[in-house]
């Protein structure tokens, strides 16, 4: 690559502007993107077609897991992710937050319940479902993905 000679001090601050102003534009973008991923991810995991007829009991701990059976015993295990969607009310709930300059959160509004069924360390009588955990990983996996691009495009230019 040819260096770019200036030739007044005023041109080489001009192209540094206009390049630090892509490279703005480009991180912003980047940001919005991961930001409605993560919201898309959550709402994916919050997506099952189990009834619950056929979950009863399985997501059940320690004694409440015997009880839930009708012969005391543990039946077959259901999935984790996604969590089944009965009345789509946890699954509308969930929006995608900014605050400050580069932050977003996915929050769930509105649905009392949301707290026990996303809790990361579930319950006394509910297994955790690793909802938070699985929804991390795909963020960080969307985050290395924008830092590859973002170096590969922007900081060559």
């Amino acid at each position: 690559m040819a260096q770019r000679r200036f030739k007044n001090p005023l041109d080489l601050y001009n192209a540094q502007m206009a390049r630090m102003a892509k490279a703005n534009a480009s991180i912003a973008d980047g940001l919005k993107m991961m930001r409605e991923g993560a919201t898309q991810d959550a709402i994916d995991l919050t997506g099952g077609h189990l009834t619950p007829k056929q979950t009863r009991g399985q997501y059940a701990r320690g004694r409440a897991a015997i009880l839930s059976t009708p012969n005391g015993r543990k039946r077959g295990t259901a999935p984790m992710l996604p969590i089944n969607m009965v009345s789509g009310r946890l699954r509308r709930s969930i929006q995608g937050r900014s605050w400050k300059k580069n932050g977003f959160a996915v929050v769930s509004k509105g649905v009392p319940y949301s707290q026990f069924i996303l809790s990361e360390s579930g319950t006394r009588v509910m297994v955790a479902r690793g909802m938070k955990r699985k929804a991390l990983s795909l963020l960080r996996s969307r985050n290395k993905a924008f830092k590859d691009f973002f170096f590969k495009n922007v900081r060559s230019t």
